[in-house]
This record gives structure tokens, sequence and C-alpha cells, in this order.
């Protein structure tokens, strides 16, 4: 009996190096054949694990965030938004070149949910870190009923912004992924019909702070554009492709922004 056990034990070792070989090359067939049906986009880099996507960010061509903040404008007018904006304008500054970029309560939201009571304003810095000191030295941005309740977002950039007097349209797409390889492959079809359509990709990141608020998405897209008219060719065109594609569920909203009066588009 103890021969027998002995034998068996041997047996399961020389076993086992063979079993680890077969396993180890099984998985790098599989990863082989994941980044090689995942994505042919030269924009980022394919996820290992389409189904739990890690590394569909945009590469990213600056250093530049956005904070984000979506507030409800029953609870603060326009003007007394820009005013508390336009008074941080040096503490801004002091923090990696932050300046006040522009706000908007002009919005239409294309697809899934976005309160149409609310509007934007955008912080833009020149660093990720400088963002995060400015807001935790402000009072008022740190206070939980500020505005009665915002959503705030830092956001990093993967490319620099244009100024909104050339590029006034903003799309904010909010994406909750549910089928990691599809969204690879609409990702790559968004960014070439972008720049086809003459809009300007500035940020597509999974890497979105959230500071405030009860959305969490998995991946956001910000792009810019020059006219309305763009935005909504754009959107007929990629609309489609996304339902197919059966990839991510998503929240999408067109802003016009401003730094001045309020002038909706139409």
């Amino acid at each position: 009996l103890v021969q027998f056990s002995f034998i068996q034990t041997l047996r399961r070792l020389l076993r086992r190096p063979l079993c680890t070989a077969v396993m180890e090359q099984h998985e790098m067939m599989n990863e082989a054949e994941l980044n090689q049906n995942a994505s042919n986009a030269t924009g980022w880099v394919a996820s290992k694990d389409m189904y739990r996507p890690a590394a569909v960010d945009m590469p990213r061509n600056t250093r530049q965030c956005f904070v984000m903040i979506i507030y409800d404008t029953k609870e603060s007018t326009f003007g007394k938004f820009r005013n508390t904006m336009v008074l941080n304008i040096p503490v801004f500054h002091a923090y990696g070149n932050g300046e006040f970029f522009g706000m908007s309560k002009c919005l239409r939201c294309i697809e899934g949910c976005f309160p149409t009571g609310c509007a934007l304003g955008i912080i833009s810095f020149d660093d990720h870190d400088q963002a995060v000191k400015c807001i935790e030295s402000r009072t008022e941005l740190r206070e939980k009923m500020w505005l009665g309740g915002v959503e705030m977002y830092v956001v990093p950039l993967c490319n620099p912004v244009r100024h909104i007097g050339d590029y006034p349209f903003f799309q904010m797409d909010m994406y909750d992924v549910k089928n990691g390889r599809n969204f690879i492959k609409y990702l790559n079809t968004v960014e070439e019909m972008v720049h086809r359509k003459g809009g300007l990709i500035v940020a597509g990141t999974t890497q979105a702070g959230r500071w405030r608020g009860i959305r969490r998405p998995y991946f956001i897209l910000l792009h810019q554009w020059v006219t309305v008219e763009q935005l909504e060719a754009y959107n007929n065109e990629v609309s489609p492709i996304l339902r197919d594609a059966g990839a991510a569920c998503s929240s999408r909203v067109i802003f016009e922004m401003t730094t001045g009066n309020v002038r909706c588009f139409q």
C-alpha cells in the first residue's frame, strides 16, 4: 500500500510540469487571439481581458484635465454659478494654471437618462494632482450641499482642448460596458468617425475621478465640435452602430458651452 501511494505521488509530480506547460500555452494562445480580434486601432492598447476591459483608455497627448461640475439650475442660477467661478479665478490659476473654461445650461440628451434641469461647468487644469488640491482648498467646493448638491468629476484629457469660441459644442458620453470586445471595436469606429465628421476627441478614459455624485460610469468620452449640425450628423451615424454592437449602455448629452451670456442652440 505504501509503495502504491508512493508511485501515485511520483506520477502526479511527473505529470505536473506538462499540465502547467499546456495550460500556459493555451493561455498564451487565448491572449494572442483576443488581442488580434479585439482591436486594430493604434489609438489605444487593446485589453488583455475583453470581458473585464482595463486598457481601453486613449493615449494621453497632454497632462491637462477637466473638473466637470454638473449642478441643478433649480438650486442655483446661471449667474450665481458664474460669479462663483469668476471670484475663484486667481485661486484656480495658482493651482496648475487652472482656469474657468466655460459653462452651459443648454443641453440636449440624445440617449439614456440625464436630468433636464441641469447645467455643466468646467474648470481646466494643467495637472491632475493640482486640480485635486485646488478642489480640496476651496470650502464651497468641498461642501456637500454646495449649490444644492452637485456632481463633480476629475477627467484626464487625451488631447489639448480647443477654445470654446472656436469649438463651442461638447458631447459627453458615459458608458457602462456590457461586452468588452465589442466595446473596443465600437471605440475604433468612433475615433475614426469623429475625426471624419470634423470633431475632436478630448477625453476617452476609465480613470475619471468621481469627486461627488451618484453616477459611476465605466468609460467617459468627451468630444468637441464647431457646429451642432456636425454633431447631429455624427450621432445619426453612430447611434445604430452602438445599438447593433450591444457593447454598452450609454448616456449621451450635448452641451453648448459659453463663458458669458447664455445662448441656447435650437
